[in-house]
């Protein structure tokens, strides 16, 4: 039985390996043949494995509208496919990347001969990235929106830590921009068509330190509300030294990454968004360069009154109500 049993799992190890090989073949044939198809029709790419994935996705004809597409010194750096328009019919969100030479330079600044060899400093494309909106109209595509430099380059030096992770994707006719950026949290942008454009609908963000949110924001441009919940268990912002008192007399966050059952208590205050329309074709840069685009609007005169305040957890722990009493009191 013993035999039969080692039999078994090494018949089971070697199925395993086989199918994970014949994966690996498989995409590193797929691979081989966008990159061939590029070629063919003379389509410069600038992108890796992930954005092959994606383009793999395309027929003849897409791939000859994203070439049409493409303004002048840039290349293709990766295409995703949705519908935009809800016509039942495919559109292309087309992401290019600039080719100037002099972008081609060291990862990290303060590079000079000594430390050429070091991983920091060798030579990357520092080119900005853009997109193009191709909307299907019939049997060809009309290029709606045109944005050459809207992002940053994917070779950015995040300092102590990666640079954020920008995802391009379309879902339920929306089109997102996803910024992930590990333990320091993710923002998200989220557009929807708008007669020839794309108007802005929502921004969500959150800012966590490691597992803990320190605060969360959603910007609802449609309804004209603005959401922003702190972790009162976060020691480091206001809300937590104003509420100290309370805080400390029911909850406190080792408590609750002890307890593993909740990642914080927010206090969340809804204030009116005077903010006007902001189209697609309007906005400058989508980055985190020289801080995020929108954080400067939590704090401007383009919120209006609070609308409401309330309280809420994922997870809520014995003295949630306690707390949350206590603090109302203050407010």
């Amino acid at each position: 039985m013993f035999k039969f049993g080692v039999l078994v799992c090494i018949l089971f190890t070697l199925n395993f390996c086989f199918a994970k090989d014949l994966n690996t073949s498989n995409i590193e044939k797929n691979s081989t043949s966008i990159l061939k198809t590029l070629k063919q029709m003379s389509i410069p790419f600038s992108g890796d494995e992930y954005e092959i994935e994606n383009l793999s996705k395309l027929d003849d004809k897409m791939l000859a509208a994203v070439k049409a597409s493409l303004p002048k010194q840039t290349a293709l750096y990766d295409a995703i496919k949705g519908d935009l328009n809800k016509d039942g019919i495919e559109d292309v969100a087309v992401i290019t990347q600039e080719t100037f030479k002099e972008k081609f330079m060291p990862f990290s600044d303060g590079c000079d001969e000594s430390t050429k060899d070091d991983k920091w400093c060798q030579i990357v494309n520092k080119n900005r990235r853009g997109i193009v909106i191709l909307l299907s109209n019939g049997d060809k595509y009309e290029a709606l929106v045109t944005k050459r430099d809207i992002f940053e380059s994917p070779n950015e030096d995040g300092g102590a830590y990666f640079p954020p992770e920008l995802v391009v994707e379309i879902k339920n006719s929306e089109l997102k921009f996803f910024y992930s950026y590990g333990k320091y949290g993710y923002w998200e942008y989220v557009f929807a068509l708008n007669g020839k454009d794309f108007k802005l609908v929502r921004y969500f963000s959150s800012v966590n330190n490691g597992p803990v949110p320190e605060y969360i924001v959603l910007m609802d441009f449609v309804n004209h509300r603005l959401d922003k919940s702190v972790n009162l268990l976060y020691h480091g912002n206001k809300e937590y030294k104003r509420y100290e008192e309370c805080i400390e007399k029911y909850k406190s966050l080792n408590d609750a990454q002890e307890e593993n059952d909740y990642d914080g208590s927010f206090i969340r205050k809804t204030y009116e968004l005077k903010t006007q329309e902001i189209l697609l074709s309007e906005v400058k840069k989508v980055d985190y360069i020289d801080g995020r685009w929108l954080d400067n609007l939590q704090n401007s005169k383009q919120l209006g009154k609070i609308l409401k305040i309330d309280f809420w957890s994922e997870y809520p722990g014995d003295n949630e109500d306690k707390l949350v009493r206590c603090v109302a009191d203050k407010i």
